[in-house]
């Protein structure tokens, strides 16, 4: 009995021990976290302390220090990621830390509503705050009404919240994600930070992006360096090129 007793005692303790050796580990990640680069320098330069940031695409726990010291403890970070894996990952550092001020979400496209919809783990209970919860094997999900998904937009108004600024990560494979965050744009005005991923868009599809914003009155510029230079003096073959290896990443949308 005592030796149970003992050794369950024991290994409580080497989990305590763990997860303090993980925050410090992640706490000096944090204070030295000063290198960020593209589209995460200009959010550690630029965003305001108070302000809410939304980030849609594939993030490392590195990038999420990065994203919460900017919006440090009186602003807010919704992140959306497109699998459980990293989702996982990221709630686990946020959890590590004692982030309140930080959400991690799963979101993925669905072909079924042309839009991205966040994946509920089944956890909560439906109700009129919370965003709904959707059971991806349902078979009468296909039938559901537009208004009735937990899309990006439907999930961030359900819980009374504002954007002031969204981070994309954009590649060939995730054009949906355009439309899926233009009632939030046509709705809150945020500065939209759009991150195209080295040799992984192509020059039709950036146009169109950049169509996007324009038809919906943004006017934008890109990053280099310490530079914030207007679209007209973008130059698809010079800043995208493979050859090179040379890309300039970071592209920033206001209204």
């Amino acid at each position: 009995m005592f030796s149970t007793v003992y050794a369950s005692t024991a290994l409580n303790l080497c989990s305590k021990w763990s997860n303090f050796l993980n925050i410090i580990r992640l706490n000096i990640k944090l204070r030295k976290s000063t290198d960020a680069k593209g589209s995460l320098d200009y959010i550690i330069k630029n965003v305001k302390k108070d302000q809410t940031i939304v980030c849609i695409g594939i993030y490392t726990a590195d990038e999420l220090l990065t994203l919460r010291k900017a919006v440090g403890v009186t602003g807010t970070l919704i992140v959306f990621v497109p699998d459980e894996s990293t989702k996982i990952q990221l709630a686990k550092v946020s959890q590590l830390l004692g982030w309140l001020n930080v959400l991690v979400e799963l979101a993925e496209f669905s072909e079924t509503i042309n839009d991205y919809i966040v994946i509920n783990d089944g956890s909560k209970k439906e109700s009129k705050k919370e965003a709904p919860i959707i059971d991806i094997n349902d078979r009468k999900f296909k039938k559901r009404a537009v208004e009735n998904v937990a899309s990006i937009e439907n999930f961030i108004i359900a819980r009374n919240l504002s954007v002031d600024v969204i981070q994309l990560k954009i590649a060939r494979e995730n054009q949906g994600l355009l439309q899926s965050i233009e009632g939030i744009i046509k709705r809150f005005k945020p500065e939209v930070i759009a991150e195209y991923e080295a040799n992984k868009t192509d020059k039709s599809f950036f146009y169109k992006a950049v169509g996007f914003f324009v038809g919906l009155h943004y006017k934008g510029f890109f990053v280099l360096d310490t530079l914030n230079i207007p679209l007209a003096n973008f130059d698809f073959e010079i800043y995208q090129n493979p050859r090179s290896d040379f890309y300039c990443n970071t592209f920033v949308f206001t209204n």
